[in-house]
């Protein structure tokens, strides 16, 4: 489009077809809820592996039956399509069953952050109407609190160690402690509910379909609840699928928390829906990133800037051969000229990082 013909309303001129190959533009999109994505792109290969998690492995058969025992109880807490259940979690393999198993009955995923105060809780509750709340029993003393002020009848607890290695279980249960609360469900009898149950009625897909209820962070006035449908996650999963340099079970680093859209869609439903496996840490320590890259060999990054301050710092890192490393992207916040001078000089094959495209090229507003 030339210069001359942009009206400088971005719905309207498209910048950033720039960056899109040829006939990108036209391309259909994939039909399909979430769930649907990432089965079909993984049924035949269920043995290949879905997530990493401290060093256990998961397949995507363990993640399908997962899931399917999720959905299955939910449909006994009576959930239904277009109820919204909301999860409070951060990235372990418990809080993506959840999701996906939203998806596969056809209700409405509604992903909240564990920063929520007390009564942010009671306001995140009460917008999306919930009557199930998942959560990580860490924070079960303000989710206590806030229940009262909502119409909240069941709570299912999670915990970051259930997924863990025992060697690192025990270690993380010794040095956490969660308040018990009788009153909730706990991830085992909550899982427990789907025995003996029927097998589940997968919701099919209906077109720009309400399913996942994001949050914005509140940085152009009050935080806001955003509608999103299947379309618009998958639109952006299928644009890495058609143009993603990617072979089946390379290593997706999985950094950002996924009651952020940001890290659902791209840290989480991409690598899923493209047979990579995604390395999954719940809480990020930046200076440790450089020693988990170079042990897992991770082929695709993408976080926020801070996160690499280390790695270009590190002595192994120096010292090491990074042709593993095929893509790495920055999001959330611009990339500084030190930080992408500092990144491309310990790079074994030198590839240039494209600098965030800035605001005032591409307001989104």
């Amino acid at each position: 489009m030339g210069k001359e013909k942009m009206t400088g309303f971005p719905s309207i001129d498209k910048p950033w077809l720039k960056y899109y190959p040829e006939g990108a533009e036209n391309r259909p999109m994939s039909q399909k809820t979430l769930y649907q994505c990432i089965f079909d792109a993984n049924k035949d290969h269920e043995g290949d592996y879905a997530f990493n998690y401290f060093g256990r492995r998961i397949t995507y058969g363990t993640l399908f039956d997962e899931i399917d025992r999720c959905a299955k109880a939910l449909l006994r807490l009576g959930v239904k399509p277009d109820d919204t259940v909301t999860i409070m979690g951060l990235a372990s393999p418990e809080t993506f069953y959840c999701a996906y198993a939203c998806s596969k009955i056809g209700a409405i995923i509604n992903l909240i952050s564990v920063l929520a105060g007390e009564q942010e809780l009671v306001h995140y509750l009460n917008e999306a109407k919930s009557e199930v709340f998942i959560a990580l029993d860490l924070f079960n003393d303000k989710i206590i609190k806030a229940l009262p002020e909502t119409k909240v009848k069941t709570v299912v607890n999670m915990s970051l160690a259930q997924s863990m290695p025992l060697h690192i279980k025990a270690v993380f249960n010794r040095k956490t402690k969660a308040v018990n609360c009788s009153d909730f469900i706990s991830w085992n009898d909550f899982t427990a509910l789907a025995e003996g149950q029927p097998p589940v009625e997968v919701f099919n897909y209906v077109p720009n379909r309400f399913s996942y209820l994001a949050h914005t962070g509140g940085t152009t006035g009050e935080p806001k609840g955003v509608m999103l449908s299947d379309d618009a996650l998958n639109g952006v999963a299928d644009e890495y699928r058609n143009i993603f340099d990617h072979k089946s079970q390379e290593r997706y680093l999985n950094g950002i928390v996924p009651f952020v859209v940001y890290g659902f869609l791209v840290n989480s439903h991409i690598p899923l829906s493209l047979d990579l496996e995604t390395i999954i840490i719940p809480k990020v320590d930046a200076s440790k990133l450089p020693e988990i890259i170079l042990k897992n060999k991770i082929n695709f990054i993408s976080v926020v800037p801070p996160y690499l301050e280390y790695f270009p710092k590190s002595h192994k890192v120096l010292k090491s051969n990074l042709s593993f490393l095929k893509v790495l992207a920055v999001g959330g916040d611009g990339l500084t000229e030190e930080l992408e001078d500092n990144l491309n000089a310990v790079l074994t094959n030198p590839f240039p990082i494209r600098r965030t495209i800035q605001n005032s090229e591409i307001d989104m507003k």
